[in-house]
């Protein structure tokens, strides 16, 4: 399933091509391959407090939200190989390209609208 995502304060798309890994295969595998992302590419990892940059190939930008989907903590360009920290309250995560979080303007306390849309 793919999803669009706005940010509610600026209503800013942050990306229209993003992928929802609810799944225990999709959240374990994420964007492990990947050679590049395009500016509305992503994941949203659901449920998720942590990620990893294992076998990744890219850095990312990361984005942890709550069970509302504001956005509790962001960080910018984290490199393969590395570990986040486990954000207790984060229900889900948001990996995308880097530089996403300054180009949208994403600030702690933003809400996200998700919005399913339909594969093509």
């Amino acid at each position: 399933m793919k999803l669009q995502i706005i940010n509610t304060r600026n209503n800013k798309v942050i990306g229209s091509n993003i992928i929802l890994g609810n799944t225990l295969l999709l959240r374990l595998i994420g964007l492990i391959g990947k050679k590049e992302l395009k500016e509305d590419e992503g994941i949203l990892l659901t449920p998720c407090n942590s990620i990893h940059m294992m076998f990744m190939k890219i850095p990312l930008d990361i984005i942890f939200l709550d069970s509302e989907n504001k956005i509790i903590k962001v960080i910018e360009n984290i490199k393969p190989w590395k570990i986040s920290p486990i954000v207790l309250k984060a229900k889900s995560v948001l990996e995308l390209p880097i530089n996403s979080i300054k180009k949208n303007d994403l600030q702690i306390n933003d809400k996200l609208d998700i919005i399913k849309i339909n594969d093509k």
